[in-house]
């Protein structure tokens, strides 16, 4: 059996689109957290992509779906394939009010500080939320996810820079036997143009 972890939300969404053929003979609800395939060959777990490091150290999952996002700025190393599932972006936003501010909001903390663009900026965590803040006028900036737009828009705010263009990815784990690796293959082929490495 393959066992697949798919990060919960946009990139579960996503996937579930794609592979819409599949789902239709799939019985499982929405807050179903492990979905199996009708002929028990793959097992689908949805998880928090953040913590994708224990599920591969523990071997609990063969591949993980999810966002470079969360790759780059947990500064992974898994070998990985980029899907063809969704594509967004990892942006600079701010607020259309005139404060000045040199403190940036994001949980990109890392791939932040990485931008020589930003040195002389404070950068502070914060994990959701982050149109709020900027509404309430007291800080100007924050990196985030953008992917329509749609939320930037009715909040007031606007997109000054893109960072990185964020897309899918599939991790694999290292101690997946080449059976599994075969077998995936057939499931790449609906969603990715790469294979695996027999």
């Amino acid at each position: 059996m393959i066992k697949i972890g798919i990060g919960s939300g946009r990139v579960f969404d996503a996937f579930k689109q794609k592979l819409q053929f599949l789902f239709k003979s799939i019985k499982y609800s929405k807050r179903s957290m492990v979905i199996p395939f009708k002929d028990k060959s793959v097992l689908l777990c949805k998880i928090n992509c953040w913590d994708s490091a224990f599920y591969f150290r523990n071997k609990l999952l063969d591949f993980i779906v999810m966002g470079s996002d969360i790759y780059i700025e947990n500064e992974l190393k898994y070998k990985c394939l980029k899907l063809l599932i969704f594509n967004c972006k990892l942006s600079l936003i701010s607020s259309k009010n005139e404060i000045e501010s040199n403190i940036i909001l994001t949980k990109y903390v890392n791939t932040v500080k990485k931008h020589k663009n930003y040195n002389k900026f404070d950068i502070i965590k914060l994990n959701g939320s982050l149109e709020t803040c900027l509404s309430l006028n007291v800080f100007k900036y924050a990196v985030d996810i953008v992917d329509t737009g749609k939320s930037i828009k009715e909040n007031n705010l606007k997109e000054i820079k893109l960072l990185k263009p964020i897309y899918s990815l599939l991790l694999i784990n290292k101690g997946a036997k080449k059976n599994i690796i075969i077998n995936v293959n057939r499931l790449l082929k609906f969603f990715s143009k790469y294979e695996l490495e027999k």
